[in-house]
């Protein structure tokens, strides 16, 4: 369920947000996206996941655009409410220009790291409340997050920990990117990006499902053997489940077929592999030695027609050091355990 908003969706025909858009660290305003940290906004979320849970579903997920970075803004939020609750945080006011400037400065570790305190604690407040809403209504209703790997940004703080105990949350849902297999080697990095995901999860988080995106939705974007490719990586990561957001504007069930059809034939191999990883904890299972470090990195202007930052001195970097085995446990053993049924899924081509 989507909550603060993902990108600058429909702002030439929606109207203009009712409560406090995110605001960039060059001024830009979100058209879209909302800062999470008004009343207003909060009062909003509260009575949409109020009436979500009157619905008495099973369980909730909460979207990933639940973040402080790239919401139409590439790093948010600077606006008066957050300025203002940032003061009083470390005791004295500073503009926008002055607090981006003086965050920009490599002796100002303290203060990024305050500023990065703020976006945690914007995160797990909303959350808070957003459990608080649903489950004023009922408490039976299982809430499950979305997150978004820091291979993308640490800017929002990464504190997962935090945030699934504020949800009260038992399900996870790593996902981010390939959305197309125009270049297939993503579904690697994104495979790789979602099993460090799943290594941070806290323990009390089980069930952990991997997110197939086909966004937008158009069936040229990506074959139903990239599907079954990428959702194989995934599984080898340590996850025990796939969440498929896949070509959900199609009108035809005929388009599914292809799909459907090489679901069907990699289960038997799936199930093995989940079968593998049962009961481990998710620190057990993906990359290994992934960790991150804090770097003291500047805001840089923007190119010329563009919001977004260059990618090398954007803020807080985050710097892996990894050193995964080719086959990690849950690889290796489950490739020994599958070889029967490996021809069978990928026969040889005559």
């Amino acid at each position: 369920l989507c909550t603060i908003g993902h990108v600058n969706e429909a702002w030439s025909t929606m109207p203009p947000l009712p409560f406090q858009p995110m605001v960039g660290h060059d001024g830009s305003v979100s058209r879209s996206c909302a800062c999470p940290n008004t009343s207003g906004f909060q009062k909003h979320i509260r009575e949409k996941y109020t009436l979500a849970a009157r619905a008495r579903p099973d369980f909730i997920w909460v979207d990933d655009d639940i973040r402080m970075h790239y919401h139409g803004v590439a790093w948010g939020c600077f606006c008066p409410v957050c300025l203002r609750w940032f003061a009083k945080r470390i005791g004295r006011r500073l503009s926008r220009i002055t607090l981006v400037r003086a965050m920009s400065d490599p002796q100002e570790s303290n203060l990024r790291h305050a500023w990065i305190e703020q976006n945690r604690a914007s995160i797990e407040a909303l959350l808070a409340l957003v459990a608080e809403s649903v489950h004023a209504v009922d408490k039976r209703i299982a809430m499950g997050l979305m997150t978004c790997g820091a291979a993308w940004t640490t800017y929002s703080g990464v504190a997962f920990e935090r945030w699934f105990k504020a949800l009260r949350a038992a399900k996870a849902r790593p996902g981010g990117g390939f959305y197309a297999d125009t270049n297939p080697v993503e579904m690697v990095r994104k495979t790789l990006d979602c099993g460090r995901q799943r290594s941070l999860l806290p323990p009390s988080v089980r069930d952990i499902q991997y997110e197939v995106e086909n966004f937008p939705y158009q069936l040229l974007k990506k074959s139903a053997t990239a599907m079954v490719d990428e959702c194989t990586l995934a599984l080898a990561q340590g996850h025990n489940g796939i969440a498929f957001n896949l070509n959900a504007m199609t009108v035809a069930y005929e388009d599914f077929l292809p799909f459907l059809g090489g679901i069907a034939k990699a289960r038997p191999v799936w199930e093995r592999w989940v079968q593998h990883v049962r009961g481990l904890r998710p620190q057990d299972c993906g990359p290994r030695g992934a960790r991150t470090s804090w770097r003291g990195a500047r805001f840089v202007p923007a190119r010329t027609g563009s919001r977004r930052p260059r990618p090398i001195t954007s803020i807080f970097p985050l710097c892996f050091r990894t050193s995964a085995s080719p086959l990690p446990r849950t690889g290796r053993d489950a490739e020994r355990s599958c070889r029967d049924a490996w021809p069978r899924l990928f026969p040889p081509r005559n």
